[in-house]
């Protein structure tokens, strides 16, 4: 659920309130295997906020370690400094301006006898003190890999779709910007046309880091008249360097209405942004 607030009749609409719970509108992406997980960096509390705040509004819950101190139990009772050295993960998930906080998902479940299970919420002012990077926000982007659909229509009436894949790029620096890449990704697009059952299944290989796309075009038919559904089968590799080398496959499915009509074959170009993501 998303509410606005209006500035004045002239301006643009101010975002007050946003949380991802429930909202089953931001994506049509279905059997997620992984996330793309990308890490944001502010040195000053301000920035970290509005970092936050913006990625938020893009649909990426953010992902942060807060310190536990004496807050969650343990398997023994050991009221020892050493325990406020631990951390616990929560996922933020939605903020509001008028409370000047924001909205976490706390995994702890009450009947393990933690007082916060479920959903809670985090002070603005607060955020640099309970993280454990309390200095300077280091936060991950949980998002999905983030991709780009366009449908085309040459002169001679033959539509084609591009896809561009690629990482969420968070407001502010990124850290191991270089560290994390995709190697592959393989396509499968199933779709029906004028009868007809087509399958088009392509491999690219080769090195995108966060801030860069991998390019795909599926040729879909000529002189199309009507909408055609098409169903995209993604696998991709994963490959990073932190905190050790790892490799990773994850894959994702989501259909695309590709809608060439007689009165919009001669249009060039007509984007889809998909880049949200739903929890």
């Amino acid at each position: 659920m998303t509410l606005c607030m209006r500035k004045n009749l002239k301006e643009d609409w101010l975002m007050v309130k946003v949380s991802l719970i429930k909202n089953d509108k931001l994506s049509n992406v279905q059997n997620i295997t992984g996330f793309a997980p990308v890490i944001g960096y502010e040195p000053w509390a301000l920035r970290t906020i509005e970092s936050v705040k913006q990625s938020l509004v893009d649909g990426q819950p953010i992902l942060i370690r807060i310190h536990s101190a004496l807050s969650y139990p343990t398997d023994s009772d050991r009221n020892t400094a050493k325990l406020d050295m631990e951390s616990h993960a929560v996922l933020i998930i939605g903020y509001d301006d008028f409370k000047q906080e924001f909205d976490i998902l706390d995994p702890w479940r009450v009947d393990w006898n933690g007082s916060k299970g479920g959903l809670s919420t985090i002070k603005y002012e607060a955020l640099p003190i309970v993280c454990v990077n309390a200095t300077a926000e280091k936060s991950t982007r949980c998002s999905l890999i983030q991709k780009k659909v366009a449908v085309y229509t040459d002169k001679f009436y033959n539509t084609s779709v591009s896809i561009d894949f690629g990482f969420y790029v968070p407001k502010g620096y990124i850290i191991d910007q270089k560290q994390s890449k995709f190697t592959e990704f393989d396509v499968t697009a199933s779709y029906t046309l004028n009868g007809s059952v087509f399958t088009y299944h392509n491999i690219i290989r080769g090195e995108w880091w966060v801030g860069q796309t991998a390019k795909m075009e599926i040729p879909i038919g000529k002189d199309i008249s009507e909408e055609v559904d098409v169903h995209f089968a993604v696998s991709s590799k994963l490959v990073g360097e932190r905190p050790y080398h790892y490799e990773d496959i994850i894959k994702f499915e989501f259909n695309e209405m590709v809608d060439v009509t007689s009165s919009s074959q001669h249009k060039y170009k007509q984007e889809f942004d998909l880049n949200k993501v739903v929890v």
